[in-house]
């Protein structure tokens, strides 16, 4: 197979500001073309000018003297790459099966050979958006190795500074009392706190005033510089009450007990004012394909967790024939999982890192981090999620993918929703 420089669709400024490494190293050769001929050819004879060729050393050499960054980059342009040519593929192939399905006087093995193409363009597809992710997530996580090699060679060039200086004190005579040692804690016995996030609940009582003139009572009569309060943020919820979020931590705790005791005299009996936090996420990687939630709940309570404050969010396939369940667990539970870094589900000991709230999309207008009840986008319950198209939905999907969101805020748009190259995705991540 040989490995070209892509055409690009645009200037390349998205993907040079995403990976702002050199383009991939150009390979030469390149497949035949029957304008491009290098001469008369014999009958049963190839022209070599005209096959496919890669010049593997010189490849290999500009691939040594490229730094771990500019591979990974590399590979996701390559991939980019690939991408862009299964898509074409797939319209092709999409166009031969519906004509061979619709005309007569085809042959039946045609017929079957493009039914098969149908059914193997879609594992391709489905394998090149799993390799977009796992390319996209090489990338950042060389780049993050490559910052903390970066600090560690700074931190040994320090302390071999200092074995020099010891060196020449000792020599000197001039020895300073050695501090004695710090006992080294077992990964087991090391203590992390994991905080929920703190906040207020109102709730509209009976009588009680609209969302708006709460508000403005609020404001005008709770003075949060005397009582030493600070809300991060404030919505609205669905009963058309609030929500004040505080923080995490033992201080926003405290600073919740303050704000409902004055929202409590500021509003009087007409609301009902609640303490609320939000229990902690972690994401448990590398569970059998053959194990259920139940496995996961049990492996959870090992650590003194009961099985009704477990909650299995969701469990879905992950690479290499696994599993990935995000799960949602008391601050204490999540602590003591997190210090141990492995929880046993089933005969394997898995992976476990703390996860941030998931992104969820509205089905309605196919936006993130709000639901259908809240929308007040465009309505595209009509729309596929996968190419916006018309008249079918995205598991009947044939079409080229095709990103609204993106499309939306200027981006290149010809990439699935959601997907590693989605920017309208990566900016909700952050919120």
């Amino acid at each position: 197979m040989v490995l070209a420089k892509r055409s690009q669709k645009n200037d390349g400024t998205k993907q040079k500001e995403m990976y702002p490494c050199s383009r991939p190293p150009r390979i030469r050769g390149g497949g035949g073309h029957p304008e491009q001929t290098t001469g008369n050819l014999e009958p049963g004879k190839v022209d070599d000018e005209d096959t496919n060729k890669l010049d593997v050393a010189v490849l290999e050499k500009e691939m040594n003297d490229a730094d771990d960054i500019t591979l990974s980059g590399w590979t996701w342009e390559v991939w980019t790459g690939i991408d862009d040519d299964l898509n074409k593929m797939d319209v092709l192939v999409s166009r031969l099966y519906a004509f061979t399905s619709q005309t007569r006087n085809v042959h039946k093995e045609v017929k079957a050979m493009s039914s098969e193409l149908i059914d193997l363009m879609k594992n391709a597809k489905r394998r090149s958006q799993e390799l977009g992710i796992i390319a996209d997530k090489t990338y950042e996580r060389v780049k993050d190795l490559t910052i903390q090699n970066t600090s560690l060679n700074a931190t040994i060039a320090t302390s071999e500074e200092k074995v020099v200086e010891k060196t020449i004190q000792e020599e000197r005579g001039n020895v300073p009392e050695r501090k004695k040692k710090k006992s080294k804690m077992k990964p087991g016995n090391k203590k992390t706190h994991v905080a929920p996030s703190q906040g207020v609940t109102i709730s509209k009582g009976k009588g009680a005033s609209t969302y708006a003139n709460m508000v403005k009572k609020l404001k005008d009569e709770i003075d949060l510089e005397t009582i030493g309060v600070e809300i991060k943020s404030m919505k609205r919820t669905k009963e058309d009450g609030i929500f004040m979020f505080v923080g995490k931590g033992t201080k926003a705790a405290e600073d919740v007990k303050k704000l409902k005791r004055e929202v409590e005299n500021v509003l009087g009996g007409d609301v009902v004012v609640k303490e609320s936090s939000r229990p902690p996420l972690i994401e448990i990687r590398g569970i059998g394909q053959e194990e259920k939630e139940e496995d996961v709940v049990s492996g959870i309570c090992r650590y003194g967790a009961i099985p009704e404050e477990v909650h299995v969010t969701k469990m879905v396939p992950s690479f290499g024939a696994t599993q990935r369940a995000l799960v949602s667990v008391s601050a204490e539970i999540a602590g003591k999982i997190i210090a141990t870094g492995r929880v046993l589900v089933g005969l394997i000991s898995c992976g476990v890192r703390m996860k941030g709230n998931p992104v969820i999309r509205c089905y309605r207008c196919h936006g993130y981090n709000h639901k259908a009840s809240t929308c007040r986008g465009p309505d595209r319950r009509k729309l596929c999620m996968t190419c916006g198209g018309e008249d079918h939905l995205a598991k009947l999907c044939r079409s080229a993918p095709n990103c609204v969101l993106c499309k939306d805020i200027n981006r290149q748009a010809d990439h699935y929703p959601g997907s590693g190259r989605c920017e309208a995705y990566r900016k909700a991540r952050l919120k």
